[in-house]
């Protein structure tokens, strides 16, 4: 388009020159002289062009800046699709069928690159940050290693004096070159950090006079800096609600106004600042388009698939004694329970048709063990007799839920007063615990089960919430509850059955330590104290990362001097 508007420009003025000559030269003529003419673009009102490099690849330019060619930005960094894997282009291209590989892509950024060097008359100058947003080291591309390869490296190119590291400040104009109002209040600001300030504070005072304003934000931002790195408790800029409007508000919402489920708290539990941002802010991450290498999420597809084994068993039995169900018929349910959820995503048109039935296979073959060693490590009298055991919950589908369980939420006492929650409970056993009858809750889970501390320190209360809860629903006493990992049969227990090791309290008393600590977080939430505290090492892949700022050694600050107690 800008090539376009150009040349129309020039034959504009070049019919409007032509009309004021008295006499129209012949067409040769004017030919030969407009090849001998050289006419030099007038400048516009802007003496700099931003543009990509797409639209600059046919122009020149008398300097040439070229940024970004780092690596992984220029060239980009490309990954295989999502559809069509690089191992499939190049098979296909063998059958007749060419797509676009990664090395054409590559030939083609060669290209652009090549073209966006060569713009230039008089100078180039080709940048790339040498660190990220969260400060990790960045690298140059290969095309600009290519470039100083003949003379000898980067290392070659420092010694030359043509490879440079700009550091912070840099850009700080010369006290007698400030040009304009900007110029002013950046040597004002950034000069009060040099260790020659005493020179810009006329520029200090000038921005402070002229443009308060912004004076006010750069104050606004050092402070908050400031702030989070100071030694002692955790405040407004640490996830401290301190506003009286917004505290009122809290106090209304919790805890009575809420309706929690375990994996709320478990999220305050890990850290209160993302359950801040995820269920007080209601901030979700932008989804990222990714490739899947499972056509299901397997803890659902092994969930449907067990619900289906035991309603089925507790159908013809009355309830399911795993010990004393025939092995030929426990398998004959398992494999028309895998085969009636299979055929549910196959109807879906799974992308890997040969990766889906190994994995079919493989999560038949581990809920088949899970459910062999059941029989034989599950004692005669226990009895399973609840499954999928639904409390304060919308169902869309009856027959997915217990027919047992309830449609309004639970409500549990706790120190900070009481709160309702809802869930659903895999399993309910009924089994005799000296002499008398209890219930078990058995949860089931593909991945990792909690640890022992991590449900004392509050980061799983699942099995404590949902002991609670199964005596609410069903009206009697429970003896505890255990995760049950499919895959290996690991188990983790919160009961009284087993006994953490060096755990010296009796279950009553682990029971009343856990709603103590959920009454604790309940506290805290009113309080507005959604404190920038993960209690465990915060992954880099958390989706809130990039807005908290959350440091280790900013925290240790906090964690040593935090030490209020709960009202």
């Amino acid at each position: 388009t800008m090539l376009i508007a150009r040349d129309v420009r020039g034959l504009a003025e070049l019919d409007h020159a032509l009309g004021e000559l008295d006499e129209q030269p012949p067409p040769d003529r004017l030919r030969r002289a407009l090849s001998e003419v050289f006419c030099v673009p007038a400048r516009t009102e802007s003496l700099v062009d931003i543009i990509d490099v797409l639209d600059a690849r046919a122009m020149r330019y008398q300097h040439v800046f070229l940024m970004g060619v780092g690596e992984g930005q220029f060239p980009v960094r490309f990954a295989a699709g999502a559809l069509v894997s690089e191992l499939d282009r190049l098979n296909w291209s063998g059958c007749g069928v060419v797509l676009d590989s990664r090395r054409d892509l590559t030939a083609r950024e060669m290209l652009l690159f090549y073209l966006a060097v060569s713009r230039c008359d008089e100078s180039l100058t080709l940048s790339f940050p040498d660190s990220d947003a969260v400060g990790r080291p960045a690298a140059p591309g290969s095309f600009l290693l290519s470039m100083l390869e003949p003379l000898g490296g980067p290392e070659a190119a420092k010694q030359a004096g043509i490879f440079q590291q700009l550091p912070q400040g840099q850009f700080l104009p010369p006290a007698d070159e400030l040009a304009n109002n900007s110029d002013a209040f950046n040597a004002g600001v950034a000069g009060l950090f040099q260790d020659d300030w005493r020179r810009w504070r006329v520029a200090a005072a000038w921005a402070t006079v002229h443009v308060p304003e912004k004076i006010t934000r750069a104050a606004m931002g050092l402070w908050a800096r400031h702030r989070r790195w100071s030694a002692g408790p955790c405040d407004a800029f640490d996830g401290r609600i301190g506003d009286t409007e917004l505290l009122k508000r809290l106090a209304g919402r919790y805890p009575g106004g809420e309706i929690f489920s375990a994996s709320q708290l478990n999220a305050f539990g890990w850290c209160p600042w993302q359950f801040f941002a995820t269920y007080v802010l209601n901030l979700k991450p932008l989804s990222q388009p990714q490739r899947r290498l499972e056509p299901v999420f397997r803890g659902v597809f092994c969930h449907k698939v067990l619900f289906d084994v035991m309603s089925r068993l507790r159908d013809e039995l009355g309830g399911v004694r795993l010990a004393e169900v025939d092995s030929r018929r426990l398998q004959q349910l398992l494999d028309e329970a895998v085969a009636a959820e299979a055929e549910q995503v196959e109807l879906q048109n799974p992308r890997y048709p040969v990766l889906w039935r190994i994995q079919q296979e493989q999560m038949r073959r581990e809920i088949h063990q899970y459910l062999i060693s059941q029989q034989k490590t599950q004692a005669a009298t226990t009895e399973s007799l609840y499954f999928e055991l639904g409390f304060g919950m919308d169902a869309a589908d009856p027959d997915s839920v217990d027919p047992a369980s309830s449609p309004k939420p639970i409500v549990l006492p706790t120190p900070a007063g009481q709160i309702r929650i809802h869930g659903t409970i895999d399993r309910v056993d009924r089994l005799n615990l000296d002499g008398a009858e209890k219930l078990f809750v058995i949860d089931y889970k593909t991945g990792r089960p909690a640890r022992h501390k991590d449900i004392d320190a509050g980061r799983n209360l699942q099995l404590p919430l949902y002991v609670e809860a199964v005596e609410r629903v069903v009206g009697k006493d429970s003896a505890g509850g255990a995760f049950h990992r499919i895959t290996d049969g690991t188990q983790r227990h919160f009961s009284a059955i087993k006994t953490p090791p060096k755990d010296k309290r009796e279950f009553r008393q682990r029971r009343e330590d856990a709603m103590a600590t959920v009454g604790k977080f309940i506290s805290h939430m009113a309080a507005g104290r959604f404190d920038l505290l993960p209690s465990h090492q915060c992954p880099s892949y958390c989706p809130f990362r990039q807005i908290c700022h959350y440091t280790v050694a900013r925290a240790r600050r906090k964690a040593e001097t935090d030490r209020e107690p709960v009202q």
